[in-house]
């Protein structure tokens, strides 16, 4: 390869050397042909890579275009890019069209006078030749004719709509529940005695003029007649329903049906009972309802005595034990009613005849029992829950009760609250009280133990089960535990 290089070199200097020889000699001649190309020389090795050039600038994009203001029909745009510089630019908006030319006013609208004649439609006097006929009668409607509560149970009270065609229906109501009793507060201290006050008028002296009572020169217009009782008014001139007008006593025969009728067609009234023995061979009861109610006021000797075929298990007489309708009901709540209050028992004597309970009290607020005495019972007085979120309210006072000595013969069972027990002595009874309900308060209440050494054992005063009632003077004479406190 070299030796053809240089062979191709030599030639070339040739050739230059002969141009110049022609060129001093000042005479051109005439170009020769173009000599035929050479080979083509061998490639050369590849040079050296060359450096890496620098890296370019960032590129800048866009980041949002948005409209930043309008003036007129020209809204502006500004641009942001990715590096924060900005650039705006201006669109013209189309100029709103000139006002249309109002409309014509329509006529105004026509109202047709529709009528009735001879038994066709008429519109505007013209006669439609359509008969008015007559539509079909809609059945009766249906409104309600009474809701009233109808049951409870616990804190659910449920209450009955009865609608005009007797159809029913319930919903119920769930009441709050009663709070914890609160704790027994310390007693108070006795006040001072009171200044005595001023001596009162002389009164005036009753007496009998012309067979009636006087007062003064005031006629009183009663009767002066004595009666059984002592008292200087019958039975019949205080108002009361006396019940040997319906009844006769003292025949050994049942009569609870007849002093149930009684009581039944008789309320709101005072039902008097003369001096006698009257046979009950099922319980009697009075009305829990304020407009059935009635007092049961029984003479010093007036006795009700349990026949020797008794077989209930409720008590001889139930206070509020019933509502008028209802007596054989035995789904009603006596709740459920218009409660009455303040009606009372009064005197006379009870005799279980070791078979049945005494009184009970079944519902209804604020019952007295006073003056009697109950004997040969198994429970002496029995007082359930009340009407009043089961406060009772009632009254108990100068009461004798001598149980039948059974080992589940108890002399008052309270189950209800807020009652009032006053001089009040028990005896032959394995409990003497026995308090279920709290905020109860007792007075010179006295449970004394009467039987042989068998008898004793298990005997309890004052069976507290609640541990929220008041004792004043109450004490437990030969029972086995006086106070049982839980």
């Amino acid at each position: 390869m070299k030796k053809q290089y240089s062979r191709i070199m030599a030639m070339i200097l040739a050739m230059m050397l002969m141009l110049a020889v022609f060129s001093s000699c000042n005479q051109q001649g005439e170009q020769g042909p173009a000599g035929a190309q050479g080979p083509a020389g061998e490639q050369g090795e590849q040079g050296p890579v060359g450096e890496p050039g620098k890296a370019g600038d960032n590129g800048n994009g866009i980041k949002s275009i948005s409209k930043t203001s309008s003036e007129g029909v020209v809204d502006t745009y500004t641009v942001t890019y990715t590096d924060g510089t900005t650039t705006t630019f201006t669109v013209t908006n189309g100029e709103n069209g000139i006002q249309g030319i109002q409309g014509i006013p329509g006529n105004d609208g026509h109202s047709p006078i529709i009528t009735i004649q001879n038994g066709y439609w008429y519109i505007d006097g013209v006669n439609t030749n359509e008969s008015v006929g007559e539509g079909v009668k809609g059945d009766p409607g249906n409104g309600i004719s009474d809701i009233r509560k109808t049951k409870t149970v616990g804190l659910v009270d449920t209450y009955t709509i009865t609608y005009t065609n007797g159809d029913t229906s319930t919903f119920t109501v769930t009441n709050g529940a009663k709070g914890e009793t609160g704790a027994t507060g310390a007693k108070g201290a006795t006040g001072a005695t009171g200044a005595q006050g001023p001596k009162g008028d002389d009164g005036l002296t009753p007496y009998i003029k012309d067979g009636y009572w006087y007062i003064g020169n005031t006629n009183t217009n009663v009767k002066a007649e004595g009666t059984t009782s002592g008292s200087s008014l019958s039975a019949a001139d205080m108002g009361y329903v006396v019940i040997t007008d319906y009844v006769t006593p003292n025949t050994g025969a049942d009569v609870s049906s007849a002093i149930q009728k009684v009581i039944d067609d008789n309320p709101n009234r005072t039902i008097y009972f003369p001096d006698g023995e009257y046979i009950l061979a099922k319980p009697i009861m009075t009305s829990g309802s304020s407009e059935s109610s009635v007092s049961l006021h029984l003479s010093n000797y007036a006795v009700l005595k349990a026949s020797d075929t008794w077989t209930s298990s409720e008590a001889m007489v139930r206070i509020g034990g019933y509502t008028q309708g209802k007596e054989n009901d035995n789904n009603f709540d006596l709740n459920n009613i218009n409660v009455g209050s303040n009606y009372y028992f009064y005197g006379g004597v009870i005799d279980g005849s070791s078979r049945a309970n005494g009184i009970s009290i079944d519902s209804g607020r604020e019952i007295s029992i006073r003056n009697v005495s109950i004997k040969y019972t198994k429970i002496g007085i029995h007082i359930k829950k009340g009407s009043n979120n089961g406060s009772s309210d009632a009254d108990l006072d100068s009461i004798n009760i001598s149980c039948d000595k059974s080992p589940e013969s108890i002399g008052i069972k309270i189950v209800g609250y807020d009652n009032t027990l006053t001089n009040i002595r028990i005896s032959r009874a394995s409990i003497g009280v026995q308090l279920i309900g709290a905020g109860n308060f007792l007075r010179n209440v006295h449970p004394l133990f009467v039987g042989d050494d068998k008898q004793y054992q298990g005997t309890i005063g004052f069976d507290d089960q609640s541990n929220g009632n008041w004792y004043d003077f109450c004490y437990s004479d030969g029972m086995e535990t006086g106070f049982a406190m839980v």
